[in-house]
């Protein structure tokens, strides 16, 4: 009995013993078979993050690279930008130190057909300014009084002159040059311009447009070009006969 006893115990302990070699063998094939689908998971999960990091640089490539949107104005706006250029009128008048006088003394034979071209005869004494005055020398034949103006001279321009009075004592139409329509003239013979009977006076000057609108005014000192000695009161003369008052 101990015999047969040893021999069953020591076949239940080999057959223990085979049924754990397969148990470990079964084991393994399975650990081995499993390892294959986790190395798959591990190289699946790899690509994927492989190629989201690759899809994101091309990305910010991609945004970074982009140029930028021009803005192209609109065509309200180009026109905006050019403006029209609107031409301003010229005012008609006379140009600055425009006016000008000359007298021609007694003894000339000057006529006025020298006006044809504007220039002053020889023998005519030319008006100067004195302190700022314009002085015209007295005692002579006549007196053209010459202006200048921005632009053709139109009808119906004319000088005035005036005293203390209330009204004009000269009021004489401007004629255009023919060799150049932008200035014009008048010839005065008149007694209180060529000889008044002072020694000096002083007049006011004006040019007047077409519409009758002052262009010009000035005072103007009309002068003898000699002064005798003053009389014992210390005043001069009378301009006529040269007496002292009394």
């Amino acid at each position: 009995m101990e015999g047969f006893f040893s021999l069953k115990t020591f076949l239940r302990l080999l057959a223990g013993a085979i049924v754990l070699a397969s148990a470990i063998v079964l084991i393994d094939e399975r650990i081995e078979n499993s390892k294959p689908v986790q190395c798959a998971q591990e190289v699946e999960v790899t690509r994927i993050v492989a190629q989201t990091v690759l899809v994101t640089r091309i990305v910010d490539q991609v945004i970074t690279a982009a140029p930028q949107p021009t803005v192209t104005p609109s065509s309200t706006q180009q026109s905006t930008e050019t403006p029209t250029l609107t031409p301003t009128l010229q005012v008609f008048g006379v140009v600055e130190d425009g006016v000008s006088i000359w007298c021609l003394p007694k003894t000339s034979y000057e006529t006025d057909s020298i006006l044809v071209t504007g220039q002053i005869p020889q023998d005519a004494v030319p008006a100067e300014y004195n302190n700022g005055n314009l002085t015209v020398t007295t005692q002579m034949k006549s007196c053209t009084f010459m202006v200048a103006f921005n632009s053709p001279v139109p009808a119906g321009v004319r000088l005035k002159i005036q005293d203390l009075g209330p009204q004009p004592f000269i009021d004489a139409q401007l004629k255009p040059l023919e060799s150049d329509t932008t200035v014009a003239y008048t010839a005065i013979d008149h007694y209180f311009i060529v000889d008044p009977p002072y020694w000096e006076v002083t007049y006011i000057v004006s040019i007047y447009g077409p519409e009758n609108e002052k262009l010009w005014e000035k005072p103007v000192i009309f002068k003898r070009d000699w002064i005798p000695e003053p009389c014992p009161n210390g005043l001069l003369p009378d301009a006529l006969t040269f007496q002292c008052e009394s």
